[in-house]
């Protein structure tokens, strides 16, 4: 019985160990993910052009199909450049600061879930090899 007892403690240290290391493995995943995204934030994730030509083309096929949805006959782009050019701009703007946000969320997040890993594994590993070193003696 008292050998059962000894190896509960020895369990526990390796699987905290396990869980610390699987934990920073995810965690650097994530800020390496963080990383690209704040580098170039208005490539990251989907929902908008990265060009203005892009934009237009895309406004002039929205305007299209919502006039034909309405049942009228199609009709020309009639905002002008510099209206559709403002308006990319404060999209791309509030795309750039939402995902910068996100990726700075993100970040703060799996640095400090890194760091717990790290404290939990260090910890657990030494507790292991004390109790190891005092099993044998």
């Amino acid at each position: 019985m008292a050998e059962k007892t000894s190896k509960v403690p020895q369990i526990y240290g390796y699987t905290v160990c396990v869980i610390a290391v699987v934990t920073f493995l995810i965690c650097a995943t994530v800020i390496v993910n963080n990383v690209f995204d704040l580098a170039n934030p208005i490539q990251a994730g989907f929902g908008m052009e990265s060009s203005f030509e892009a934009y237009k083309a895309s406004n002039q096929k929205d305007q299209r199909v919502g006039t034909a949805v309405a049942g009228a006959a199609p009709r020309a782009d009639t905002l002008p450049d510099s209206v559709l050019r403002a308006r990319y701009e404060a999209l791309r703007t509030d795309r750039i600061a939402r995902n910068r946000f996100q990726s700075w969320k993100a970040m703060t997040a799996s640095g400090l879930m890194l760091i717990i890993s790290v404290v939990l594994f260090v910890m657990h590993w030494r507790w292991m090899k004390k109790a190891g070193g005092e099993a044998s003696a």
